[in-house]
């Protein structure tokens, strides 16, 4: 019986793509692992990429961390997203913080929210990232200007 497939080095991990980006591909299942070598026309790699023996042989290992970093440099890194995104395998192209403000997902997920700040105008700012069912959060306005709450804040302390 081969190791569990969480276990192979050489998948979950960041590979440069064929545009310099880099993608971060999380496939450290069968569940996963099976469909994005099927995306990667390497079905055959399974066995020995799962083997017991990679985790403790440097050279085999080194020689499928080569074998995956080249099949990744074939394609951009958008091109892999999506591919992978059809084969149902969690894989994202690494973005910069604008990059990843302008995803759909980052807008229609509240994750990024508009304000209008008083001084700077409507921004982009980072909303609730994570939403629990008894304190949802919310944002009400732009950040206080500093010093803004500070006597409410002191008037709140105990006197010494």
């Amino acid at each position: 019986p081969s190791t569990p497939a969480a276990l192979s080095p050489v998948i979950g991990r960041f590979y440069q793509c064929r545009d310099d980006r880099w993608v971060n591909i999380n496939a450290g299942y069968e569940r996963a692992i099976r469909p994005m070598l099927q995306a990667l026309e390497h079905p055959e790699w399974f066995d020995p990429i799962t083997a017991p023996r990679i985790r403790d042989d440097a050279d085999e290992r080194r020689v499928w961390e080569e074998k995956f970093s080249a099949v990744w440099r074939d394609r951009t890194a958008l091109e892999w997203e999506r591919i992978m995104e059809q084969a149902g395998v969690p894989c994202t192209m690494c973005r910069t913080i604008e990059e990843w403000m302008d995803t759909a997902h980052a807008q229609e997920s509240g994750a990024v929210v508009q304000l209008n700040d008083p001084a700077f105008g409507p921004m982009r700012q980072v909303g609730i990232q994570v939403r629990l069912s008894e304190t949802t959060g919310e944002i009400s306005g732009p950040a206080p200007n500093l010093g803004q709450h500070t006597e409410a804040v002191m008037a709140d302390l105990p006197s010494s």
